[in-house]
């Protein structure tokens, strides 16, 4: 980067931007996952809290040994 008078060049701020927007660009796809992420979240867990989903009886029983059986 060459500097001079304490200002960048045109080209090296071009580049900058250029990484600054693949950032931005990066960031609201993160959070358009983690929005979708917790929409299937909230629908699973009241399809739990409903009782139209079940767990496996398997993956509960790896549960059960913690809790003393009282699942």
């Amino acid at each position: 980067m060459n500097v001079k008078n304490g200002l960048t060049t045109v080209r090296a701020q071009c580049a900058i931007a250029h990484v600054l927007r693949t950032v931005d660009r990066k960031i609201e796809a993160e959070d358009r996952r983690k929005a979708a992420l917790q929409v299937l979240f909230q629908a699973l867990l009241r399809d739990l809290m409903t009782g139209r989903r079940r767990l496996p009886p398997e993956f509960v029983a790896q549960f059960e040994s913690i809790v003393g059986g009282a699942l």
